[in-house]
């Protein structure tokens, strides 16, 4: 039977976005309490909670990561020390997501809330301007009630589009509370919105070129969001929006694919 306790040195998998890595210390941060993972794509590491590891991370039994033991290494006192630093600026910024449900809905806390808002604001088509009068006899203090917004209705018909543009027979849609994921297999390749103000899109930027990710708003890489593109969605740019929607898809399905192994030439 396969061991199933996690230990350093442990290949590890996270439930939710599938990133892999490896334990290198299970005793990490300043309280000694958490598990450090060094990340298989960007060699990055990352600090877990005890809850969050059980909840989210599980052993990788899929043997096809190339993290081997050597990639545990035994940090100094500054390089703990700096990543001590490092966790708890992340612990003050509040920039850790907890993912939770059965249902994969996203929780995010009121800062990532902030975080996303201010991205879609400066995303989304300014195509307004309010002017605001006032009187023109003095006033020391003006106080003003709230006016209840009426929500706009929302149009789905472009969203409708986008996700019957990718209407495949290895893809399937995951609906959560905040978005509808596109995935191939089980692992998501884009992240579809819908808001009042837009439709737009998150993918990953490995798979654009420089070319095609200038003008593009990147989400803050100290999330570590594998999906970190927003591509807002028109009618204009629906075909070019599309195209590199299908680039991620395709860059996902090959991640998918068994790597060929290197035939060996045998001396005669």
């Amino acid at each position: 039977m396969a061991n199933t306790k996690m230990i350093v040195g442990s290949i590890v998998v996270n439930k939710n976005d599938e990133r892999k890595g490896i334990v290198t210390d299970m005793n990490a941060g300043d309280s000694h309490d958490k598990t450090f993972i060094k990340l298989e794509e960007n060699g990055n590491g990352i600090f877990v909670a005890p809850s969050t590891l059980q909840r989210y991370w599980k052993i990788d039994i899929s043997n096809d990561s190339k993290l081997t033991l050597d990639d545990v290494a035994v940090t100094n006192d500054d390089e703990g020390a700096e990543l001590d630093a490092e966790f708890n600026a992340l612990q003050n910024d509040k920039s850790e997501i907890d993912v939770a449900n059965d249902e994969n809905k996203t929780v995010v806390d009121e800062h990532i809330d902030a975080e996303i808002e201010k991205i879609e604001n400066e995303i989304a088509p300014n195509d307004s301007t309010v002017v605001i009068k006032h009187d023109e006899k003095p006033v020391v203090e003006t106080k003003v009630k709230p006016v209840k917004k009426v929500k706009t209705p929302i149009d789905t018909k472009l969203f409708d589009k986008l996700v019957a543009k990718f209407d495949f027979p290895d893809v399937s849609t995951r609906k959560t509370g905040s978005y509808t994921g596109l995935l191939v297999g089980k692992k998501l390749f884009a992240e579809v919105h819908i808001t009042s103000k837009m439709t737009y899109a998150l993918i990953s930027s490995k798979c654009l070129t420089d070319d095609e990710l200038k003008g593009l708003k990147i989400s803050p890489a100290k999330y570590n969001w594998r999906l970190n593109t927003y591509i807002v969605i028109n009618e204009k740019n629906f075909d070019d929006a599309t195209k590199l929607i299908q680039k991620s898809y395709d860059a996902t399905k090959l991640s998918l694919e068994p790597k060929k192994e290197t035939e060996k030439v045998v001396e005669k």
